[in-house]
């Protein structure tokens, strides 16, 4: 299967898939703290635009800091889950709040218009590096000039360190107030692919699974990604403001703003 459609399949069953468990996955704690990135990066009255939003969680404190928002995904059934948080529907009705059945990988033509753009919980690496700079592309076709793209995405010195042992691996998640999920992993330290593969039992007792794909992208790699897309980056840090990720983090955070040279 190639990249693209490999992409496009997971696009379009990701949200089915992984809507029972998704939010469990990622703490609220996660949540508040990229919410909290975006807003420090945000103008008061500006707004934050999130590329595959899921189910709204970053984007729900983003909007009650007071900032507008607005989020892209292509699941029909994550988009709904977002749409009936609490205080969306009266966000939405005063136009603080909208959301856009999308391809995260289609530049928008006269879109400079997001004060921030997000880009976090491992979207960016759900595609190859073909994708990965198409997505960044969509980004600089949404971003302010003088605003920022802000990514979450896995750190390749964090997934190296968990596979430590060997290119397999199994672990196991307690979801806060849902299922236990097991978890089977396998990294491919010479492409970059790694994939997850989960089990769980849904509400109903029957056995669930999932499987998504990720291509992990060196620091060097994704940079490079992002200047060919027009974006340069100003800071690699990871969750508590490390220099550097290191293997306690799971994920990195970067903020890159437009290149001029391509404005």
């Amino acid at each position: 299967m190639t990249d693209r459609l490999r992409e496009d399949e997971q696009s379009r069953t990701y949200g089915s898939s992984f809507a029972e468990i998704l939010d469990g996955l990622f703490t609220d704690a996660d949540a508040t703290a990229l919410a909290e990135w975006a807003v420090r990066e945000c103008p008061t009255d500006g707004l934050v635009l999130e590329l595959g939003c899921g189910t709204g969680r970053v984007l729900a404190p983003v909007l009650r800091a007071g900032r507008r928002v607005e989020g892209w995904d292509l699941s029909e059934e994550l988009l709904r889950r977002a749409s009936e948080r609490p205080g969306w529907a009266d966000a939405a009705a005063h136009g603080r709040a909208s959301l856009h059945r999308a391809d995260i990988r289609c530049p928008v033509e006269g879109g400079h218009r997001a004060d921030v753009v997000l880009i976090v919980g491992g979207t960016l690496s759900m595609f190859s590096l073909e994708g990965q700079e198409a997505v960044l592309a969509t980004a600089v076709s949404l971003v302010a000039p003088t605003g920022r793209v802000l990514v979450e995405t896995h750190h390749r010195v964090r997934v190296d360190w968990v596979h430590r042992a060997g290119p397999t691996g199994d672990l196991l998640f307690d979801l806060p107030g849902g299922p236990m999920v097991r978890t089977r992993s396998q990294w491919d330290t010479v492409t970059g692919a790694w994939t997850l593969s989960h089990e769980w039992n849904g509400p109903d007792g029957l056995p669930r699974t999932a499987e998504e794909s990720s291509t992990v992208l060196t620091d060097t790699e994704r940079d490079a990604a992002a200047l060919r897309a027009g974006l340069r980056r100003q800071a690699l840090t990871d969750r508590h403001g490390a220099a550097r990720p290191h293997v306690g983090s799971a994920q990195a955070w970067i903020t890159y703003s437009p290149d001029e040279r391509k404005s």
